[in-house]
């Protein structure tokens, strides 16, 4: 598709007067034939063109590849969808409830159909649990399902879930792509059956695909929703990401996602846009609590109130990360702006250090107790992160300004984990991988000590509120639960919490519409997508 306006000019004045007016023309386009409709107006046709990265299968329950993983979501549906704020919405599943405190009732949709024209029923959604149950380490849904104990069909479109715990029974881990019972043998087959040809329930349908060639979608005709109104999808096969940007600069595709943070350069081509999302990539800065000093927040706040955050996201991220104070995406409905509290105050951090007695003896710029002893810590990074150790190195900078001595220990990944989970460490530089609205148990509950919570973080009251957060599918009262979490995580800092990375996707200025990329989806709302069509 040309992505271009171009004007037929009849008239040599026409075409003094018009020269200003015309946008530069493609390379690949021959010069006034057509012209692009101008209009706000949505309209249907036209085809996207999109970039699959080295993958080696469509099946998506052994996929492990990025790109291959958001085209899923054009092909399969989950029983829920997450919207911008990460609430869970109807898909496969019209309506859901807890039936008791371990259980929960799906009611499916009776009007979905398979692409093959097969029905859609609760075998297919039991089929595809039991299928993830299997996974092992096959899966990267596996941990979508590892609580579920039991599938019981109650009807061709009621199913009953049942979990080993209260605290899984999250409606917003049920995304995971349900796959088509009759397409498979049995569930070990799913796993064998590398070179599949996709048949979903989602909006667009495979059309034309050889594993050696580019993919072809079209909309599914038996869709029970809303259909896009981009007619189809062209999925170009490429080596990687660098080529994927290199192909949306040359209008080879029409998305591509961004890379290293740097994506602000394609602001300066006019054919381009850059559409940033909130990732769930959450980096913090741990304290060790064997450490004494660390145990105290009062010196945890001297982090807090020292650490230029704002700095480090300009001058790592270039400005692409979303500084927060909870471990809580700031694009999820539980997040709560108004519970930010800190920023560089060295003021407030000087006041807190005299408090814990440590004052300025001498010439040099560290301080002391009264038994001359000096704040000297330890902060330890993973050598191979590279934004992690010019992290490390502002935060050390940072720290000197009121006079505590940093020393950063650089090591490999390997020694890295060695040294956490072995406490050998005072602060470290680290991330988590968070799932929309997870569970924050593993992270800072006690039980957690001697695993997850590897800072050796407890406290009874913050036990007793990660316990209430759990399990609660009423949307007021889980937000009072998590408010009081925030406001005790914040009073506490057993992370100082960094900033979530983001991302963004570049996509050709043709393509229209509410393009909202998210975490879950770089193609979410694509049915509101358009490309205005030629006369």
């Amino acid at each position: 598709m040309k992505y271009i306006k171009i004007f037929f000019c009849c008239f040599l004045l026409i075409c003094i007067v018009m020269l200003s007016a015309c946008a530069k023309k493609s390379d690949d386009q021959p010069f006034g034939e057509e012209e692009i409709i101008k209009s706000s107006e949505p309209v249907a046709g036209g085809q996207l063109r999109i970039p699959a990265i080295g993958f080696s299968t469509l099946n998506p329950i052994i996929n492990d590849n990025e790109s291959i993983y958001h085209l899923s979501n054009l092909i399969y549906e989950g029983l829920v969808t997450l919207d911008q704020n990460g609430r869970p919405q109807p898909a496969l599943a019209k309506n859901w409830y807890v039936s008791d405190g371990t259980t929960l009732i799906f009611e499916l949709r009776d009007d979905v159909v398979w692409h093959d024209g097969e029905a859609f029923s609760a075998e297919d959604v039991k089929f595809t649990i039991d299928t993830l149950k299997l996974a092992g380490g096959l899966s990267i849904y596996k941990v979508y399902t590892n609580h579920i104990q039991n599938v019981q069909i109650l009807d061709n479109y009621r199913v009953s879930i049942n979990f080993d715990d209260p605290t899984y029974a999250a409606i917003e881990d049920f995304i995971f792509p349900i796959i088509p019972k009759h397409q498979f043998k049995d569930s070990k087959n799913v796993y064998e059956f590398k070179n599949i040809t996709p048949i979903g329930t989602g909006s667009y349908k495979i059309q034309k695909y050889n594993e050696y060639k580019d993919i072809e979608l079209v909309i599914n005709d038996y869709y029970w929703g809303k259909k896009p109104y981009i007619s189809s999808v062209l999925v170009k096969k490429l080596p990687d990401n660098e080529a994927a940007l290199t192909t949306v600069e040359v209008n080879k595709v029409d998305v591509a996602s961004a890379m290293d943070f740097d994506w602000e350069k394609y602001s300066e081509n006019k054919d381009l846009k850059i559409y940033e999302y909130v990732t769930q990539e959450y980096e913090f800065l741990g304290f060790n609590f064997r450490n004494t000093l660390l145990s105290d927040a009062k010196m945890r706040k001297v982090f807090a109130y020292t650490i230029d955050r704002h700095n480090l996201i300009d001058e790592v991220y270039l400005g692409h990360a979303t500084l927060v104070d909870v471990p809580i995406s700031p694009s999820s409905y539980l997040y709560q702006e108004e519970q930010k509290r800190y920023g560089k105050d060295l003021v407030k951090a000087k006041k807190l250090l005299k408090e814990l007695g440590w004052i300025k003896k001498d010439n040099d710029p560290y301080l002391e107790n009264e038994s001359g002893q000096k704040i000297k810590i330890s902060l330890l990074v993973n050598e191979e992160n590279a934004q992690r150790v010019k992290s490390a190195e502002s935060i050390a900078s940072d720290l000197k300004e009121v006079g505590i001595e940093v020393s950063i220990h650089m090591v490999n990944f390997k020694e890295y984990e060695r040294r956490i989970y072995t406490g050998q460490f005072d602060l470290l530089l680290g991330g988590w991988k968070l799932i929309e609205n997870e569970d924050l148990s593993f992270l800072f509950h006690s039980k957690y000590i001697k695993s997850t919570n590897f800072i050796q973080y407890a406290n009874p009251n913050m036990d007793q509120i990660l316990n209430e957060m759990t399990g609660i599918q009423d949307e007021a009262l889980r937000r009072k639960k998590y408010e009081k979490f925030q406001k005790l995580f914040i009073e506490e800092i057993p992370y100082l919490s960094l900033y979530f990375k983001n991302s963004s996707i570049i996509v050709r200025g043709g393509v229209k519409g509410d393009i909202l990329p998210t975490n879950s989806n770089i193609y979410n709302n694509i049915e509101n997508w358009y490309i205005p069509q030629n006369k």
